[in-house]
């Protein structure tokens, strides 16, 4: 994911991936697969029960 700085880098980032949808799109898979990958139940339950387990 990319990030901004202060507003003006904001901006510039929104014009730039609005006028290059290829490299948006691009973008946008590449970080759904990283969900997809990273952000399941699995993960979540193991995450909670060391939770749980460190009380």
């Amino acid at each position: 994911m990319r990030n901004f700085s202060n507003l003006v880098d904001l901006k510039e980032k929104i014009a730039y991936y609005l006028q290059h949808s290829d490299k948006r799109e691009a973008m946008a898979r590449k970080l759904q697969q990283k969900v997809y990958a990273e952000h399941t139940y699995q993960h979540l339950f193991e995450e909670m029960l060391k939770i749980i387990s460190a009380i």
